[in-house]
């Protein structure tokens, strides 16, 4: 416990008629209360920013949608090309057999 020396305890004033005084003496407990407080509020804030952190909500970029790059548009282009191609195929088989069929 902090004790604070006071050489002058005097105080003078003037009154106009009789007074009862009385000297009371107290701790002001605001600075460390406040002190505490700021302290909860720091480690509230370094709790919050952990968690974010651990469920990484905070700090990660927003993911974009991918766009296709150029080769990625090359094979769906491909894979389409394929598909035309084996259905044409197909149309083909299909009109040989059909005269085949008509052969008596």
């Amino acid at each position: 416990m902090n004790h604070t020396r006071v050489e002058n305890t005097e105080f003078t004033f003037e009154v106009d008629e009789p007074k009862r005084l009385q000297a009371e003496w107290r701790t002001d407990d605001s600075q460390p209360m406040t002190i505490i407080a700021a302290l909860i509020v720091i480690v509230i804030a370094i709790l919050v920013i952990l968690l974010l952190y651990r469920t990484r909500r905070a700090f990660r970029p927003k993911e974009r949608p991918a766009e296709q790059t150029e080769l990625e548009k090359a094979k769906s282009e491909i894979e389409r090309l394929k598909k035309e191609l084996e259905e044409l195929k197909k149309a083909s088989a299909r009109r040989k057999a059909a005269p085949e069929e008509q052969r008596p």
